[in-house]
C-alpha cells in the first residue's frame, strides 16, 4: 500500500479551500480523488476531515472490496438520506465513521459480505438498516438516540457481534421478516428503548450472550420461530425481560432475567422450550405462561420473585421439569390449565404456596418437593383429575397437600407429607383417592372435612405432633381401608356428624387411642385391629347406630372397646357389636362389660 504525500504547501491551500473534505487513497496511484456530499466513492479512502452537513446523502459507495476508513470524522445530514450507502456492493468495509442526523445513519440493501467496524450512528432515524441483505459482519459499532439502533428487514446470515444501543426511541436491534442471523455479545441499555432486542416474524435466529438493561422489554419475539437465545441477561426493564408473543418452537436457554417487571412473559406461544435459564428478583412473576402449550420448561431457577415463580394461566400440555422455585410469593402456579406435566421440580421458602392448582384439571405431578414453605406445600383447589404421585411436601406451615373447595376426582399416591402443620387435609370436595401416602410427624396426618366419596387406602399416618392419625369432620360416605395409624393421639377419628362412612381393615398401633367416634352414626368399622393404644382400643362417645364388626383390640392400656352411648344397639349401647376380638387389654374389654376376651 503507498501513500500518497501532497509536497506543495501553495497547492495544498487551494485544494482545503475548493473541497469540503480531502481524502488519503490507499491502493491508487497517484490521483486526485475529492469527495463531498453525496459522493460516489469507488476506490479505498481515508477520510481527513468531517462532512457536512449534507442535504441528501453522505457517501455512496460504488465499487465492491474497498475500504472507508473514517479516521473518527463525522458525517452529518440534515435529516433526509443516507450516511454512508451500501447498495449492490459486497466485500466493502466501512469503519471508524461518525454518522449523524441521517434517515439512515449506514444503509446496507441488496449487499452481501460486507463488514461493518468501529462506527458510531447517532441521532438518526435508524442507526443501521440492512435490507435484503447477506452475510455481512456488524462488529462493534455504537447506536445512540436513534429511533431505532440496528435493523435488519428480509435480511438473512449477517452476523452482528460487540455492538452497542444505547437510548433509541423505540428498538435497539430488530430483526425483522430475517432468518438465520447471529447476534453475539451487543448491549440495548439507556431509558428510551422500547424493546432492547426484538424478533417480529422471523426465524433461524440466534441471539448469544446479549444484554439488555433497562429497556421498556428486553428482549421480545413476535410472531417469530425456531430461533435460539443463549446466555442472555435481561436486567432492569420495566416490562419484561424476555418476551413470546405468538411465537414458537424457540429455544431459550442458560438466559437470565434479573430485576424485571416479569422475567419471561410467554402468550399465545405453542411449543417452545425453555432449559437452564434463571429469574430472579423480578417485581412480578419469573416465568408467565399465558394460552401456550406444548412446551418445555426444564431446569430453571426462579427465586425471590414478588409474586410467583412460575406462573401457568390458561394452558395445556406443558412440560415442567426440575425447575427450582424459591423464596418467590408462590412457587409454581396453575390456573385454568390442563394435561400439564410436572416431575421433579422443587417449590421452596415461598411466602404463600410451594404447588398452586387453581381450576386445573388432568395434570400429572410426579416426584416433585415443596420445602419450607409459609403456607401449603401443594394446594388443589376446584380441580379435577389431576394425578399427583411420588410427591414430598415437608416443613411447610400449614397443610402438606391440601385439596378443597370442590376438588373432585384427583388422585394422590404415593406421596410423603412429614413435619408440616397438617399433613392431608380435604375440605368441601369428593369423590378423591388417596392410595399409598406416607404422613410422618403432621399434626395430623388425614384430615378430612365437609367432604364425601373419597377412598383412603393403604395410607399411613406416624408420629402426629397434634391429635390424629386419620380424622374425618362431617363428612359423608367415605371409604378407608387398609390404612395404619402409628403413634398419634387418636388413630381414626369420626366426628361432628359424620355418617355412612366405612372403615375396614385398617390397623392402629401405640396411639392414645386407636378408634374414636363422637357425635357421628351409621358408620361401619368392619375388620379394624387397634394394640398398643395408651388409653381405649375402641371408644364411642355420642355415636348411635355405628356398626363395629370383626374387629381387633388387642393389648391396649385401658379398655378394648369403650362406648359411652346409651340406646337400642348391643350391650345396651346406641350402637352395635358383632363378632368383635378383645384380648390382652389391661383395663379389660368393654364399658359396658359384655365383651368377653
Amino acid at each position: 500500500m503507498k501513500l500518497v504525500v501532497w509536497r506543495g504547501a501553495k497547492v495544498a491551500a487551494l485544494i482545503l479551500v475548493l473541497i469540503s473534505a480531502i481524502t488519503v487513497v490507499q491502493g491508487v496511484e497517484p490521483d486526485l480523488l475529492t469527495v463531498g456530499c453525496g459522493s460516489l466513492v469507488t476506490s479505498s479512502t481515508q477520510l481527513l476531515s468531517d462532512l457536512g452537513s449534507c442535504p441528501g446523502d453522505g457517501l455512496v459507495i460504488g465499487a465492491s472490496g474497498i475500504v472507508l476508513d473514517c479516521k473518527g470524522h463525522t458525517i452529518s445530514g440534515d435529516g433526509s438520506g443516507i450516511g454512508v450507502v451500501l447498495a449492490n456492493v459486497t466485500r466493502v468495509q466501512v469503519k471508524n465513521c461518525n454518522v449523524t442526523g441521517f434517515f439512515e445513519g449506514v444503509g446496507l440493501s441488496s449487499s452481501e459480505k460486507n463488514v461493518l467496524s468501529n462506527n458510531t450512528s447517532k441521532a438518526n432515524y435508524y442507526g443501521y438498516h440492512l435490507r435484503d441483505a447477506a452475510r455481512n459482519t456488524i462488529s462493534g459499532n455504537t447506536a445512540r438516540l436513534n429511533w431505532q439502533g440496528f435493523y435488519l428487514v428480509n435480511s438473512t446470515s449477517n452476523v452482528l457481534l460487540w455492538n452497542s444501543a444505547t437510548k433509541s426511541s423505540h428498538d435497539g436491534f430488530v430483526v425483522a421478516n430475517s432468518s438465520h442471523n447471529t447476534l453475539i455479545r451487543n448491549v440495548a441499555t439507556g431509558a428510551g428503548n422500547y424493546f432492547g432486542f426484538g424478533i417480529y416474524d422471523s426465524s433461524g435466529n440466534a441471539l448469544n450472550g446479549n444484554g439488555a438493561a433497562n429497556n421498556w422489554v428486553g428482549f421480545v419475539l413476535d410472531n417469530a420461530s425456531d430461533n435460539s437465545l443463549t446466555g442472555n441477561l435481561a436486567s432492569g426493564n420495566s416490562y419484561d425481560g424476555f418476551e413470546l408473543d405468538h411465537s414458537s418452537g424457540n429455544k431459550v436457554s442458560q438466559n437470565s432475567a434479573f430485576r424485571n417487571g416479569y422475567g419471561f412473559y410467554i402468550y399465545r406461544s405453542p411449543g417452545n422450550n425453555f432449559t437452564g435459564n434463571k429469574a430472579n428478583r423480578n417485581t412480578n412473576d419469573g416465568y408467565f405462561v399465558s394460552s401456550s402449550s406444548s412446551s418445555v420448561l426444564m431446569g430453571n431457577t426462579v427465586s425471590s420473585n414478588i409474586h410467583d415463580g412460575i406462573n401457568i394461566i390458561n394452558s395445556s400440555g406443558n412440560e415442567l421439569t426440575a425447575n427450582v422455585a424459591s423464596d418467590n410469593g408462590f412457587g409454581i402456579v396453575l390456573s385454568g390449565s390442563s394435561r400439564n406435566t410436572l416431575t421433579r421440580n422443587e417449590a421452596n421458602n415461598n411466602t404463600r404456596y410451594g404447588f398452586d392448582l387453581g381450576r386445573s384439571s388432568g395434570n400429572h405431578l410426579t416426584d416433585n418437593v415443596a420445602l419450607n414453605n409459609s403456607q401449603h406445600g401443594f394446594i388443589i383447589e376446584s380441580s379435577s383429575f389431576n394425578q399427583l404421585t411420588g410427591n414430598t411436601a415437608s416443613n411447610n406451615t400449614y397443610d402438606g397437600f391440601l385439596v378443597t373447595n370442590a376438588a373432585n376426582h384427583n388422585t394422590l399416591s404415593e406421596n410423603r407429607a412429614e413435619m408440616n402443620g397438617e399433613g392431608f387435609v380435604e375440605i368441601g370436595s369428593y369423590a378423591n383417592t388417596f392410595s399409598r401416602n406416607l404422613a410422618k410427624m403432621n399434626y395430623d396426618g388425614f384430615f378430612i372435612i365437609g367432604s364425601f366419596l373419597n377412598v383412603l387406602t393403604d395410607n399411613s399416618a406416624v408420629d402426629g405432633t397434634g391429635y390424629d392419625g386419620f380424622h374425618l369432620v362431617d363428612s359423608l360416605s367415605n371409604i378407608l381401608n387398609g390404612n395404619s395409624a402409628h403413634n398419634n393421639r387418636f388413630g381414626f377419628s369420626v366426628t361432628s356428624s359424620s355418617a355412612n362412612n366405612r372403615l375396614t381393615g385398617n390397623f392402629a398401633d401405640q396411639n392414645k387411642v386407636g378408634f374414636y367416634i363422637v357425635s357421628s352414626s351409621r358408620n361401619l368399622i368392619v375388620n379394624n385391629t387397634v394394640s398398643a393404644s395408651m388409653s381405649h382400643g375402641f371408644l364411642v362417645v355420642t355415636g348411635v347406630r355405628n356398626a363395629l364388626t370383626m374387629n381387633s383390640a388387642i393389648g391396649n392400656s385401658g379398655y378394648g372397646y369403650y362406648d359411652l352411648s346409651r340406646g337400642a344397639g348391643t350391650l345396651g349401647t346406641a350402637n352395635s357389636y358383632l363378632d368383635d376380638t378383645c384380648a390382652g387389654n389391661i383395663s379389660g374389654c368393654a364399658n359396658p362389660a359384655g365383651l368377653g376376651d
